[in-house]
């Protein structure tokens, strides 16, 4: 029986930017166990941090495009900044050309899990938030806060997991949501083939960001 198979090279006419969100998840469902496998056979030299780990997920897309010979029908880029928000960078943006405009329609933030935190700067609950006076934001919150993924109604989250299982990720950061007091925007329950991927809607001033988390367990 012949299986429909996404196409993640060429944009059929017409299509709207949901379809190409729609064709981007399919794709880092599809793709990011494959990075997973690949990642393990790179033998770095000493223990890789986020910025290192999501510059090697970048190249493997690349990678995958050289393999083919084909690009793909978005692009992506490190440290994303939107006009709205140029103090704002995040950490993956995906972008396609719209009558020769480039136009920025899906971000991904990265975090290791659990938070790098040797000097007790940051939050342990960086994923979800940062507690007053530690560094920076937390992820989820920058995007409730319209400073990630600026306007758009649908992003997503990439999580490096170096301790613990998906199980154990799952209940933590759900009663990090709730200590924080946003009520109805926990984590669903992760769907895992060999990833886990989890689905959040969460408010923001106006309306409302659909996140989807890809985790990964490295």
């Amino acid at each position: 029986m012949k299986t429909n198979t996404p196409n993640y090279y060429n944009l059929p006419k017409g299509s709207s930017t949901k379809d190409l969100v729609n064709i981007l998840l399919s794709f880092l469902e599809e793709k990011l166990p494959e990075f997973v496998i690949w990642f393990k056979t790179q033998n770095p030299t000493k223990k890789p941090n986020e910025d290192m780990i999501t510059q090697k997920l970048l190249r493997f897309f690349r990678k995958i495009e050289l393999d083919t010979g084909r690009n793909f029908c978005f692009g992506y880029e490190r440290e994303s900044i939107s006009e709205e928000s140029p103090k704002g960078a995040v950490d993956v943006g995906f972008f396609r050309f719209v009558n020769s405009i480039d136009e920025l329609f899906f971000t991904m933030e990265a975090k290791v899990l659990p938070t790098p935190n040797k000097d007790k700067s940051r939050s342990d609950s960086e994923y979800v938030y940062t507690e007053v006076g530690k560094k920076g934001k937390g992820g989820i919150e920058r995007f409730k806060l319209n400073l990630h993924g600026v306007n758009l109604p649908q992003n997503a989250m990439i999580a490096y997991i170096e301790k613990e299982d998906f199980t154990f990720w799952h209940k933590k950061i759900n009663t990090w949501i709730e200590e924080i007091g946003w009520e109805n925007e926990f984590l669903s329950q992760p769907t895992i083939n060999k990833i886990a991927i989890l689905n959040s809607k969460h408010k923001r001033q106006k309306g409302e960001v659909a996140l989807t988390h890809f985790w990964l367990n490295l």
